[in-house]
């Protein structure tokens, strides 16, 4: 585990269970994973050295849940960094306290919870170069349809987003197309034929946007079947998570009483654009509600 020298740490005791996940510049792993000489993300999003392991047996392990739903486990020795009430009042940065202390320390005496976790730093990640540009992709998710036509779903008013498409896109020999009502049609602008027969064929596809959405496993899903890649969260630059969140942000985001929205209907979805906005250090959490016509 890594040493925490800020707090005067010099081991952290307190294990976690071996099927609990820790964060490395290459996305989750499980904590059984790990031996001396690997590294895992710290608390400032950079790689930190695991100097050691240790195995423990027999230990009561507790559910910890905070109010935006993210949920972990841990012994009542594990330690944590928490600003509570007090800190909080006479402008202290916080300190360590265990489990126990924290489950002992919950509520204030008003009745209100005590402790409140620091803010994720922006996380560092191993960053693996991509054909299909991160801002396309956030578009295409947003406000894309992945089937027999590559399209894009958006107002005529909205044509700077169109124009960064067009020009993102040149790299793989694609571009906008053409548009019918508010449909964007991409595809190759090489000459090739976009349909999957002929030469340039690469597995099922000509169309070179269509290429690499199947290498993504991609084509053919729908709104409530789409997904975020992991190499495009867990193998990507800060500056490439920006711009998948930014693609996001175009074409499904809205900004309602000064924070910024996106209204999905797929739940997997949901969570890992909350993952990807924790990744870049930001806040992020999911509401729900029934648009069922019983639920009018």
């Amino acid at each position: 585990v890594p040493i925490n020298k800020e707090y005067e740490i010099g081991f952290l005791p307190g294990p976690q269970p071996l099927w609990a996940k820790v964060l490395t510049n290459n996305g989750w792993v499980s904590m059984e994973s790990l031996t001396a000489g690997d590294t895992v993300i710290g608390e400032k999003g950079k790689d930190v050295l695991v100097a050691g392991t240790s195995s423990f047996s027999n230990k009561d392990v507790y559910k910890i849940t905070t109010t935006t739903g993210k949920v972990t486990y841990a012994t009542d020795e594990h330690l944590w960094v928490t600003q509570d009430y007090n800190e909080f009042k006479h402008n202290k940065k916080g300190s360590v306290k265990t489990t126990k202390q924290i489950m002992d320390s919950l509520y204030y005496k008003n009745g209100k919870l005590n402790h409140y976790l620091p803010y994720l730093p922006v996380s560092n990640f191993t960053h693996i170069n991509k054909p299909l540009h991160p801002y396309i992709l956030g578009v295409l998710l947003g406000d894309g349809s992945l089937s027999s036509s590559i399209t894009i779903a958006t107002q005529l008013q909205d044509v700077e987003i169109i124009d960064k498409v067009n020009k993102l896109l040149a790299p793989i020999n694609a571009g906008v197309l053409g548009v019918s009502n508010i449909q964007y049609t991409l595809g190759a602008i090489d000459g090739r034929a976009n349909k999957p027969i002929g030469k340039n064929c690469v597995g099922r596809y000509t169309n070179p946007v269509k290429i690499e959405l199947d290498k993504l496993g991609l084509m053919n899903k729908h709104f409530d079947t789409k997904f975020i890649p992991e190499q495009y969260i867990y193998n990507a630059s800060i500056e490439d998570r920006y711009e998948l969140l930014r693609g996001l942000l175009d074409t499904d985001g809205t900004v309602h009483r000064g924070k910024a929205e996106i209204e999905i209907s797929n739940e997997r979805m949901a969570y890992q654009i909350v993952e990807l906005v924790n990744t870049l250090g930001g806040s992020a959490y999911i509401t729900s509600r029934d648009r069922t016509e019983s639920a009018k």
